[in-house]
């Protein structure tokens, strides 16, 4: 029960908090990324927490040289919709 309550209270409440969240790519992919590691970085791969931010909001873990986004492993890794409009 711990995620779903800390997934709704960062989750925008109405429309105007929705924009002001997601009001460009990197503010999207800023919330994103809180979202899905709460404490940092994690690599999906190795487990590292230490990273390097790269253009287009990848990450690559500064141990095994895996390159991770914010969607992947999510239901939108495949979609061609950025991230915000």
């Amino acid at each position: 029960m711990l995620w779903y309550t800390r997934f709704t209270e960062a989750y925008p409440k109405d429309l105007t908090e929705l924009e002001l969240n997601f009001s460009s790519k990197e503010a999207c992919r800023n919330d994103l990324a809180s979202l899905r590691w709460p404490k940092g970085f994690l690599c999906p791969a190795c487990g590292h927490e230490e990273s390097w931010r790269l253009a287009a909001g990848l990450f690559k873990c500064k141990v095994c040289n895996q390159k991770t986004s914010v969607i992947s492993g999510t239901i939108s890794e495949d979609t061609r919709k950025p991230p915000a409009s």
